[in-house]
């Protein structure tokens, strides 16, 4: 569901609202960077009446990342602080994809590249601005996962209050539920919720952990008692927050009925579980236990269709998009056909093809294959290359000598890039810009 703003009226109040946060982010980035984490749904407000057509989370993106370059020259700030190879592998992203749109068909090399510009250029950018500000002790992570957290959270109320009420006729919420009881939301669809959601579950579920562990602490409670009763119940009170709104995004991810996305989260806490409780065999077995029960009875589920009706079922349409997308890699496995075009060669391609299950299909629903598609052979070598970077540089924090809050954190946000990647083995789980946002936010924590 997209807001079209058309009315000058409206568009001028958006860029005030957008100047505020920049300016914020002049004075304080963090309450910058925050609300566009934030905000990041926002993307659904698509301006229409300039020149180059955006959005919402495009302009608060711009806003945040031009107040950081003030705030930089104002207090002698770096703006980047990555090595040189995360920058050189960025760096290959973005070229791939400029390559891939200039050599797709003219009639689309200019949008294929306004998708380059709002689903890889912009997020990598922001991502990188986040990245130094936390490096340089500006503010710490914590704030933008609580951040990712409660924009997730108020997500996911929004979404179960909307199907609620959408039960009494409410026409306001109308559309929040599919034909066949899916929960979507404000989303284009359920699998588009999902995405946004379940890599916030570990995270959500540390927090509550860290806390929970701060209010155990003993010196933690002596050390605050003198500050009274209402510090004491924060105490035990913000735990239980964190729980509540765990509870929250799950039910919401449940009815959202994505096999994919479930199972990608189940994964992805076992991950968290085994990075966490390595040394307590006996919880660990009991978590994993748990986490296998809700995969087996989704897997029934989906065994359950795939018998009654295996030509026409998600997994079967899944093969001939697969099929559809290798057959075009084939053709264009050097500079591929430019971010946001496979719809366009998927249709071209059909007459390779027995009659498609489904005509609709902007992305490949496999990561890997979209971004080879849409940023060719130099993008996707410096995506994987990039993971793999990342991930020994999580994995050797993990070892090093952390104190229990921050490894929990760590763990979790290794858990939610495993969730994203999990995903995009049966979907595209970045491809999105505000999915884009959150994957390179997390990717460089």
């Amino acid at each position: 569901m997209d807001i079209i703003i058309t009315q000058p009226i409206y568009t001028t109040l958006i860029f005030v609202a957008i100047a505020a946060v920049g300016f914020i982010a002049a004075i304080k980035p963090e309450r910058g960077f925050t609300a566009v984490i934030f905000l990041t749904p926002f993307y659904i407000l698509r301006v229409r009446n300039l020149s180059i057509p955006t959005n919402g989370l495009e302009l608060l993106i711009i806003a945040a990342v031009i107040g950081w370059a003030f705030y930089c020259l104002r207090n002698k700030k770096m703006f980047f602080t990555a090595d040189i190879k995360i920058l050189a592998l960025s760096g290959f992203i973005i070229a791939g994809a400029v390559l891939s749109a200039l050599a797709s068909e003219p009639a689309l090399r200019l949008p294929s590249l306004a998708i380059f510009r709002a689903f890889i250029f912009e997020p990598i950018i922001f991502a990188l601005a986040l990245q130094a500000a936390i490096k340089q002790k500006i503010f710490s992570s914590s704030s933008i996962i609580r951040a990712y957290v409660f924009s997730a959270s108020f997500v996911a109320l929004l979404s179960l209050a909307g199907a609620l009420l959408n039960h009494f006729n409410n026409s306001l919420f109308e559309g929040f539920l599919t034909y066949d009881g899916r929960l979507k939301g404000f989303y284009l669809s359920p699998n588009h919720l999902a995405m946004y959601l379940a890599p916030a579950v570990p995270l959500v579920i540390a927090q509550a952990v860290s806390r929970l562990m701060s209010a155990r602490d003993p010196s933690t409670r002596i050390s605050r008692s003198g500050k009274g009763f209402l510090t004491l119940m924060t105490l035990a009170g913000l735990p239980l927050a964190d729980i509540f709104l765990a509870s929250i995004i799950l039910s919401a991810l449940f009815l959202t009925k994505s096999f994919g996305a479930i199972a990608a989260t189940a994964i992805g806490l076992w991950f968290f579980a085994t990075i966490y409780f390595k040394n307590r065999r006996k919880l660990w077995l009991e978590v994993s236990a748990v986490l296998v029960l809700p995969l087996l009875f989704l897997v029934a589920k989906e065994a359950q269709v795939l018998f009654v009706d295996p030509e026409r079922s998600s997994l079967a349409s899944r093969l001939m998009i697969w099929r559809s997308a290798l057959t075009i890699l084939r053709d264009h496995h050097i500079f591929g056909i430019g971010p946001g075009n496979f719809q366009e060669y998927y249709l071209a391609y059909q007459k390779y093809f027995s009659p498609y299950l489904e005509w609709a299909v902007p992305q490949p629903h496999n990561l890997l294959l979209a971004l080879w598609l849409q940023t060719g052979i130099l993008g996707v070598i410096g995506f994987v290359w990039l993971i793999f970077n990342r991930f020994k540089k999580l994995v050797n924090r993990l070892k090093s000598d952390l104190n229990q809050s921050d490894k929990i954190i760590t763990a979790a946000v290794v858990s939610a890039v495993v969730i994203i990647l999990m995903h995009g083995l049966v979907d595209t789980t970045i491809w999105k810009n505000d999915l884009a946002t959150m994957f390179f936010v997390l990717l460089n924590l």
